[in-house]
């Protein structure tokens, strides 16, 4: 029998390890009044290192296993008896944020912080590697808070002045956001903190700094993945809540601070690339500088790209609606009022072609036109937001007349498959046929 596990992070994970076999204790108890195997063979496969490893193991021995190591494990943990161990693994737990062990365990790293080498011996200092390792991400749960002194004599000192005049410095004093002048730098992680690297780090107004904080603070908007759902939870649908609560917000305060125009709107839209084909790169910094630092809370780095990707994917997609809107009222209606003025004075639609400065065969289509279509361009890009929501399990955002209803109902389809695929909460696995 062969067990195939398919793994997108980046974390190496072998083919041996315990979670791999607790797969296989399963396949055995659900196939082994059909098949009969005697030895397991576990494969994992992780496209992003480009990796396959394998295992094999006998049926026996993988029981024995199960008997000898697993049950004892699992029972303490059904009666609540053991230690408690903080590690890499504390990243999945939702006691995390509550957790009196990682919290004791980040105590003993912060009386290392901000003190000169020479104040450490060789052992305190070959310490602290090992304990960064152990704790991760788990320090931007809680650590960096305003009221903090150590965040307080920081943010406070030269150095930070020092760092912070840099950013400044190479943004150009332009805030991220609503593209004002820039007067605070905001942290996107905390991953460095006292040591940033300038990627870490983004300039921004204080109206737009104190909307990203707002937007990090849990206790202002929850982060879904923290929210205990009783049949459980998993990454995909935590993803899918947060972009549906977080996109509105976001484009909201955008429309506030840059304006709800047509212009404003085709700003965000605007390339900021040597070649001018990476289109929207104005309103990605935007999300990015208001929404990253509520994900380094605790997202790995390629679920953190991930999450905020599907943001950034939502709200080009309302933005869009935005501009159809426009597009259909305004400038649409206006050409065609034109045309079809000329036309009647002229009698001629190619003269009248000649004179507007576009070609015959747009013409044509603008004859044609019933203010449905406007086209493929703008077609295909709202497509493919809408698509890339639905791959999400996102459903598409209503309302599109360059959209048929036979677009929304594969939308729909599509994001209707994905939800179901993840649910709410506990993922579910792969689609099987029930008798």
């Amino acid at each position: 029998m062969i067990v195939v596990d398919f793994k997108f992070g980046c974390q190496p994970v072998p083919a041996s390890s315990p979670q791999l076999r607790i797969y296989s204790l399963g396949v055995c108890e659900l196939l082994s009044c059909l098949y009969d195997f005697t030895r397991v063979r576990t494969v994992i496969y992780q496209p992003r290192l480009s990796t396959v490893d394998e295992a094999e193991i006998t049926k026996d021995d993988l029981y024995a296993w199960a008997n000898d190591v697993l049950a004892p494990i699992a029972q303490m943990a059904y009666e609540g008896k053991g230690e408690f161990e903080c590690g890499d693994w504390c990243r999945f737990c939702r006691a995390r944020n509550q957790c009196r062990t990682l919290a004791e365990h980040q105590m003993a790293l912060a009386q290392y912080d901000f003190r000169e080498p020479p104040l450490l011996t060789d052992n305190e200092i070959a310490s602290i590697p090992r304990t960064w390792r152990r704790c991760g991400r788990m320090a931007n749960g809680w650590r960096y808070k305003k009221d903090n002194p150590e965040y307080d004599r920081y943010i406070h000192s030269v150095a930070w002045r020092d760092t912070a005049n840099r950013r400044l410095d190479q943004d150009s004093h332009v805030c991220q956001v609503c593209g004002g002048d820039a007067t605070d730098v905001h942290h996107l992680t905390y991953d460095r903190f006292g040591h940033e690297d300038m990627n870490d780090l983004v300039s921004l107004c204080r109206r737009c700094h104190e909307k990203a904080e707002a937007l990090y603070d849990p206790a202002i908007i929850p982060w879904a993945m923290d929210e205990v759902k009783p049949e459980g939870n998993n990454f995909m649908a935590a993803m899918r809540m947060d972009a549906m609560t977080i996109a509105p917000v976001v484009f909201d305060y955008l429309k506030q601070v840059r304006g709800d125009s047509f212009d404003a709107l085709m700003v965000l839209r605007q390339p900021d690339d040597a070649e001018g084909k990476k289109y929207w790169s104005v309103l990605k910094r935007a999300v990015d500088a208001l929404c990253r630092k509520r994900y380094s809370r605790n997202c790995v780095a390629d679920r953190l790209d991930i999450m905020v990707g599907a943001v950034t994917n939502r709200v080009t997609a309302i933005c869009l609606q935005q501009i159809e809107h426009y597009i259909r009222n305004g400038i649409q209606a206006s050409l065609h009022d034109v045309v079809m003025t000329e036309y009647a004075i002229q009698g001629k639609w190619k003269f009248v072609a000649n004179q507007l400065g576009i070609s015959n065969g747009t013409l044509q289509t603008l004859r044609r036109d019933d203010g449905s279509s406007f086209g493929p361009s703008l077609r295909e890009a709202v497509l493919y937001y809408c698509g890339l929501d639905a791959a999400a399990g996102i459903p598409p955002v209503p309302g599109f007349n360059c959209l048929t209803e036979a677009d929304y109902i594969q939308l729909n389809t599509l994001a209707s498959y994905m939800v179901s695929v993840s649910g709410t909460g506990k993922f579910r696995g792969e689609h099987t046929c029930e008798s």
